[in-house]
């Protein structure tokens, strides 16, 4: 994430962020790699006098490469929880 804008209104905020995730894993159903990017708005509220994050919204503009590998890795990983990979 890079890039924040902040916006303060009182007791709340906006803050807008920039990110570029990039994904790896090892498959034979296609490219080991995908990416993503867009940008996070994250709404603030000053709380006891500490600004707590209450929503975060992730707009994705552009991605890459094979989405595939993101279920493939959720399903590797509840394998491997359960001691089967």
């Amino acid at each position: 994430m890079s890039n924040p804008i902040v916006d303060i209104d009182g007791e709340r905020a906006q803050c807008r962020m920039y990110m570029k995730a990039e994904h790896f894993l090892q498959n034979n159903q296609g490219s080991p790699d995908f990416a993503l990017g867009g940008y996070y708005i994250d709404q603030l509220e000053k709380v006891n006098g500490k600004w707590l994050i209450n929503t975060v919204t992730l707009k994705i503009l552009w991605n890459r490469g094979n989405r595939h590998i993101m279920s493939m890795a959720s399903a590797l990983g509840a394998r491997k929880l359960k001691g089967e990979a």
